[in-house]
């Protein structure tokens, strides 16, 4: 009996280290990549980084019924059927709460559906499991520029530019650096 217990639980640490090992090697190609991305000035060189990237945020780093839930969720979502992907990205981030892209594309639902403020809150929780998520400070940005709050606009702007740099064209931003301080004169 004492020998089954031992199995079992050398068993469940071995699942337990197998998921962490995954997790951190999905992060550590992701850091690699953002890395790669923060230093290159070439736009398509860019284009296939962000590729790779989305790729790796697309899948659940340990389990790969969530990233099949995700993918149908996306497709229900590019369909048109919003009250249906939103039930399932719901039941993502339910299971696993600190899945970026869970939140990330409920965010991006949220947007479809003009909810700009729960699209912003769940932007916000995607950043603050991957602040360096750039699909979502370009959602963020978008948002802003619909609510007009160009001072808010500049400061994600200017993050985005130091994640990838290739995103944002500098005359756009000494142009809303103008009108923000246009604004407040």
């Amino acid at each position: 009996m004492l020998v089954i217990k031992h199995n079992l639980i050398v068993f469940f640490l071995c699942i337990i280290s197998a998921h962490s090992i995954a997790d951190i090697t999905q992060k550590n190609k992701i850091n690699i990549l953002l890395q790669n991305l923060k230093k290159t000035e070439n736009i398509n060189n860019a284009k296939i980084i962000e590729k790779k990237i989305w790729s790796l945020w697309h899948k659940h780093p340990s389990n790969p019924n969530l990233t099949d839930k995700l993918e149908l969720g996306m497709t229900i979502m590019d369909g048109g059927n919003y009250e249906f992907a939103l039930k399932i990205f719901d039941n993502i981030i339910e299971k696993d709460p600190m899945w970026a892209e869970a939140w990330n594309k409920r965010a991006t639902l949220m947007y479809l559906i003009v909810k700009y403020d729960q699209s912003l809150k769940d932007i916000d929780s995607t950043l603050k499991i991957e602040p360096r998520h750039f699909g979502a400070l370009s959602g963020k940005i978008q948002i802003l520029l619909k609510q007009k709050k160009y001072l808010m606009v500049l400061n994600n702007l200017k993050k985005l530019k130091m994640i990838n740099p290739t995103r944002v064209n500098n005359n756009l931003i000494i142009e809303l650096e103008e009108l923000v301080n246009g604004l407040n004169i």
